[in-house]
């Protein structure tokens, strides 16, 4: 996959994998046709971002990778710190 596209981590660090992270990609465009492996994720489960909001997004279960964690980029979902 060469173009960026938002992820869900799977895995959370673990001792030995150094930096690697394991990551089920996400889209907006609904598989055709929808496999067992896809699953529409329902609105409130997701960041109130407008594209997350406007469009629908699946989860592409056939699309699982490893990935080093500095080529994620995070999310902001604008919560505030005290």
């Amino acid at each position: 996959m060469v173009k960026k596209r938002p992820v869900v981590a799977l895995t959370p660090s673990m001792q030995g994998r150094g930096q690697l992270v394991t990551v089920v990609a996400l889209s907006s465009m609904k598989p055709n046709p929808v496999q067992k492996f896809h699953c529409l994720l329902p609105k409130a489960s997701l960041p109130m971002s407008g594209k997350f909001q406007s469009n629908e997004t699946w989860v592409k279960g056939d699309m699982v990778y490893a990935v080093v964690f500095h080529r994620l980029d995070l999310i902001k979902v604008g919560v505030t710190r005290p």
